[in-house]
């Protein structure tokens, strides 16, 4: 097995892991020296913290952490009004400047519109539904099968 890692450690002191992983977690420890040591210093640690009776009710012991930048951290809400205008106005100028280089970067000659046109027209012939019939099966609706063949 693996050794224990200080974070596992620190489960097990606090009792927020399984049973059956810490059960496996505490029978290493048993047989490793390096982690037995490790273990001891830790719950050593833990056990001299919990002595402690320090009252944190008023502290915001949050806002006390340092940020890994060195700056500290402020207390933000996560959508201001500023931030979704901000946004809005993101998404607003992407969808304008998309519909107008779109627009304006396909133009078709008058020789390719008649043809658009024409191909269109004539899919609209063949399509069932045209008054032309030219889409249809080639049979009448009322007719039987063997009216059909000859």
């Amino acid at each position: 097995m693996k050794h224990v890692k200080d974070i596992q450690i620190l489960d097990i002191l606090s009792g927020h892991i399984e049973d059956a992983d810490s059960n496996s977690m505490l029978d290493h420890i048993s047989q490793c020296q390096e982690c037995r040591q490790r273990f001891n210093d830790l719950k050593a640690t833990w056990d001299e913290l919990g002595d402690c009776e320090i009252d944190t009710s008023g502290f915001d012991l949050v806002g006390a952490l340092p940020s890994p930048n060195g700056i500290h951290r402020q207390h933000m809400t996560f959508w201001s009004v500023q931030g979704l205008t901000r946004i809005a106005a993101s998404v607003l100028l992407a969808v304008s400047v998309g519909y107008l280089s779109a627009k304006f970067s396909v133009r078709k000659t008058s020789d390719e519109w008649a043809l658009a046109t024409a191909q269109a027209a004539y899919l609209e012939v063949l399509s069932p539904a045209s008054s032309t019939g030219w889409g249809g099966t080639g049979f009448p609706e009322d007719t039987s099968e063997s009216e059909r063949t000859p």
